[in-house]
């Protein structure tokens, strides 16, 4: 105890931080399925991942002949082997992400953005939204959305009027057209517009 009666102030050193492991086949193995465990992904999503992961990570002794390239086979071999166990299916994961994109009012456009951003291929994305860009389906995308923010005929009429055009930008900026925004936000009732009509087929 020092003289004044208080106890001497303790020096907080500050912890040493633990230098990184270097990336090894096993390390990103058990990535990916630590990964896995708790999402769903694309091959093209787990692909990134895996490379974030290797970018932060010191290369090995092992790799320093090949460099990046041998990290790059370890990576594509264990996409690969996931995608042989069945760990990964990028079929099985569009078919999910796109039902949920429709439930949650999303347009066409801004689903295939979605899809894209996830790592599914164009031609599978094709097969899955091939019919979405139609009208009666963006009609009922739209008027889901619609509902959830409530606009339009959700909203009390004291408001309609004046956030017309307010609503009709919140459709436009979700990715439906002009024509799709309008007959949403000027249906006369809720009542005149479908929020739970076709969907999508997933065959």
């Amino acid at each position: 105890m020092s003289m004044d009666g208080h106890e001497p102030r303790t020096e907080m050193r500050p912890k040493k931080r633990r230098a990184p492991r270097p990336v090894t086949r096993e390390s990103l193995e058990k990535s990916a399925h630590f990964y896995l465990q708790r999402y769903d992904a694309t091959q093209e999503h787990l692909r990134r991942v895996l490379e974030r992961k290797a970018m932060r990570a010191p290369r090995p002794e092992e790799a320093d002949e090949g460099g990046s390239d041998q990290v790059q086979q370890w990576i594509d071999e264990i996409v690969q082997r996931c995608v042989e166990l069945r760990l990964v299916d990028d079929r099985r994961y569009a078919e999910g992400l796109a039902r949920r994109l429709q439930r949650q009012g999303h347009s066409h456009r801004a689903s295939w953005h979605k899809l894209r951003q996830k790592g599914v291929s164009e031609a599978l994305i094709e097969e899955q939204l091939g019919t979405a860009a139609e009208g009666d389906h963006e009609l009922h995308a739209a008027s889901r959305l619609a509902r959830k923010r409530r606009l339009g005929p959700w909203r009390s009429e004291s408001q309609r009027a004046e956030r017309r055009q307010r609503d009709l930008g919140v459709l436009a900026r979700a990715g439906f057209n002009r024509g799709i925004a309008t007959r949403v936000i000027d249906a006369a009732s809720p009542d005149d517009l479908p929020t739970d009509g076709p969907r999508m087929r997933f065959d």
